[in-house]
């Protein structure tokens, strides 16, 4: 027995074999909105990008970078000197060993008693003897106050 075929609308016609027949190509067009050659192009986009970041990477990283050598200046040491019959108990304070309190016992003998001649003279005050002058010695300075 023969079937026969009955005309097709005109709309079904113009419709590819293809999307007739089910084969899910338009299925799959229509769930992620892109054409083939759409996702093609996104995929490439997206591969290209990620390959550029590396890149991009691998520069900042500085693998590829051969070291700088850097010239610095040779160290130098600051000359530090307090003068003694000037300065306040906080300068004083700033030498190895000398604590707030003989610094304020400095400053207060040179008040109560006058500045000092020598850094000899700095042993008046309690709490310093010469192995203390000694070791200052060097950041000291005898400056006479004008009058």
């Amino acid at each position: 027995m023969r079937r026969m075929s009955h005309p097709q609308p005109a709309s079904e016609q113009a419709v590819a074999p293809s999307a007739r027949e089910g084969d899910g190509t338009e299925q799959n067009d229509v769930k992620v909105g892109m054409s083939r050659s759409d996702r093609w192009i996104s995929v490439f986009l997206a591969t290209t990008l990620v390959l550029l970041m590396g890149i991009h990477w691998y520069r900042l990283s500085g693998t590829a970078l051969e070291p700088v050598a850097i010239d610095r200046l040779p160290d130098r040491q600051l000359e530090y000197r307090v003068k003694i019959n000037s300065a306040t108990w906080i300068e004083f304070a700033q030498l190895e060993r000398i604590g707030v309190n003989i610094s304020k016992r400095i400053v207060e003998d040179r008040e109560a008693n006058g500045p000092f001649e020598s850094i000899e003279a700095l042993q008046r005050v309690k709490g310093i003897g010469p192995k203390t002058i000694e070791r200052i010695r060097p950041w000291l300075q005898v400056d006479m106050p004008d009058e």
